[in-house]
């Protein structure tokens, strides 16, 4: 599952993004990672230093839902200079 937002939008949005996608199926989701694992993983590829921020800010409610989701949350920042 992708999140439906521009690439131009902060990180935090597009984690908001996906929690709200999956909250309906909030029960199949925990039921997956009682069973299997569930990660939500999320990556920011930045192109020139002067836009790159590895930081991370997420709102109470996120790590909430992703706790209720039984899932782990991995966030990954590239700086890929020269590679455009």
């Amino acid at each position: 599952m992708s999140s439906t937002l521009g690439g131009t939008e902060p990180i935090e949005s597009h984690v908001e993004d996906l929690l709200a996608r999956l909250s309906p199926i909030l029960g199949k989701v925990r039921v997956l990672s009682e069973a299997n694992g569930v990660v939500l993983i999320c990556a920011a590829y930045r192109y020139s230093e002067e836009d790159f921020n590895p930081g991370l800010y997420l709102r109470p409610p996120a790590p909430n839902a992703i706790s209720a989701l039984g899932a782990a949350f991995s966030y990954e920042a590239y700086l890929l200079v020269g590679e455009e």
